[in-house]
């Protein structure tokens, strides 16, 4: 099942060769119980093609969007998709850097939590349910003791305490605008922005709104985030380019 954006409107016609019968294809019957658009989607071989979409500038709450209830349905990937503002879109494969990255990160606060156990943190692919039109995949977040109660199966049901989200050229705009909005509303206590281009780590409060002062830091700069007393995340190590 793979759910594919239009290409930009210059190329409109020019449809990708790879529209093949998925292993997990969309049904008809699942077609036909989205909203009626826009957006508008086709249902081609077994593939969700959303018909208009064309970068983040557009994702925005549709007259009838689709529905969180809805989106759960769809059958566990690979392929792996979000519903941002009601809108089903497909999440790329990440590239090996932003894998390597993301590991670094996660395995230093599993180590951490190895000695101190505050709760679990977990890699994407899981989603992350927001609110009624929100599913998020984060790269890693990680839920306190305390909340855990939000973890229910297949999914997360509310905010975790803390989201990290690793940019790249296709997410860039989503990560800093539309999700960083999305997880301060929903309750989220902190974000981190990874920027493997600046070789730098945003901070954001987002307990004390989302338009809250960041925390940049930089590499060779040690990163010592404050909701993981005494863990210091070695930037140089972390953002060290593939031999």
């Amino acid at each position: 099942m793979t759910i594919r954006n239009s290409p930009p409107a210059a190329a409109e016609n020019e449809w990708p060769g790879d529209l093949r019968l998925p292993e997990r294809p969309i049904t008809a019957d699942f077609y036909f119980r989205l909203p009626e658009g826009p957006p508008y989607y086709e249902l081609i071989n077994g593939n969700l093609v959303l018909k208009w979409y064309t970068g983040s500038e557009d994702l925005r709450l549709p007259a009838r969007p689709v529905s969180a209830d809805l989106f759960l349905q769809v059958p566990e990937g690979p392929p792996y998709y979000q519903l941002i503002e009601g809108i089903i879109v497909i999440s790329p494969s990440p590239s090996f850097h932003h894998q390597k990255i993301a590991g670094y990160i996660y395995q230093q606060i599993i180590n951490y939590l190895d000695d101190d156990p505050l709760g679990i943190v977990i890699m994407s692919p899981c989603d992350v349910r927001l609110d009624d039109h929100t599913v998020f995949n984060p790269d890693l977040f990680f839920v306190r003791k305390s909340n855990q109660r939000v973890v229910i199966d297949r999914t997360v049901q509310g905010p975790p305490d803390l989201v990290v989200e690793i940019l790249s050229p296709s997410n860039f705009r989503e990560d800093r605008e539309f999700k960083r909005r999305a997880y301060a509303r929903a309750g989220v206590e902190e974000m981190w922005i990874v920027d493997p281009l600046a070789h730098a780590i945003e901070l954001h409060p987002l307990a004390q709104g989302e338009n809250a002062a960041v925390t940049v830091v930089r590499e060779p700069e040690p990163f010592a985030p404050a909701i993981f007393p005494g863990l210091q995340i070695d930037t140089a190590k972390l953002f060290k380019p593939i031999a």
